[in-house]
């Protein structure tokens, strides 16, 4: 954990090693931190964080074994963390799980829901919204999912591309925003079953994104990392 009250002099504040582990994504919210790891799924109490290395933070509950794959990212909405995940040799899945955090000390799979080609995950309003690429056909776009009832997970559409691999999504009132290899797209999902292209601002690999003030804050893979796009015009 990095003290960031100055933000020109960053500095360690606490740190907690977990040796063998592998971090892959984090969502921190309230008093916890989600982790999505390699072969865990693992919650942190940050509720007492002080500057005393590693004594502050400490796992107070997870997920491990062969129930859990490779985790590549982590959403947490109420009570409840969507994790992407893929399948590590014999374990885990190829698809979105769905782990009910009621009771941080005891986390427990609700449900999952089969689909290896799912690379980024948003939860709002009943519907998680994932970033998708599918190797064998070469095409990639935005899938809608139905949560309302995280036990039974359905589809309720699904945006493609040909050529398209999308590996990020973040969702903002009715736009949802995919960044992939070919740059940023947005999508119209006022209506969740027809979603629609609106915009685009192509030239980067994006591989990771976030909205703040009509902003798009973009990381990407080229000399240039971070990439600030306004979007207070969607299309």
């Amino acid at each position: 954990i990095l003290n960031i009250a100055d933000p020109s002099q960053p500095q360690q504040w606490a740190r907690h090693n977990n040796v063998g582990i592998q971090y892959y994504d984090i969502f921190v919210i309230d008093n916890y931190a989600y982790i999505s790891a390699r072969n865990k799924f693992v919650i942190y109490d940050i509720s007492n964080v002080a500057y005393d290395e590693d004594l502050s933070l400490r796992i107070v509950g997870s997920i491990s074994g062969d129930e859990i794959g490779s985790q590549n990212r982590v959403f947490v909405k109420n009570n409840y963390a969507y994790i992407v995940e893929r399948k590590d040799d014999v374990k885990g899945i190829d698809g979105l799980r769905i782990i009910n955090i009621t009771n941080p000390s005891s986390p427990t799979t609700t449900s999952t829901y089969l689909d290896a080609t799912l690379q980024g995950v948003y939860v709002t309003n009943n519907y998680a919204y994932l970033a998708y690429y599918d190797s064998g056909n070469k095409q990639g776009g935005l899938k809608i999912v139905n949560v309302s009832n995280p036990s039974s997970p359905t589809s309720t559409a699904v945006w493609t591309v040909s050529g398209l691999n999308a590996k990020d999504v973040t969702v903002n009132g009715n736009y949802a925003y995919l960044g992939t290899d070919q740059g940023l797209r947005i999508i119209d999902i006022s209506n969740v079953s027809n979603p629609t292209l609106v915009g685009s601002y192509t030239g980067y690999d994006i591989t990771d994104l976030n909205f703040n003030d009509e902003n798009i804050f973009a990381v990407n893979t080229t000399s240039f990392p971070i990439n600030i796009i306004d979007v207070s015009n969607p299309s």
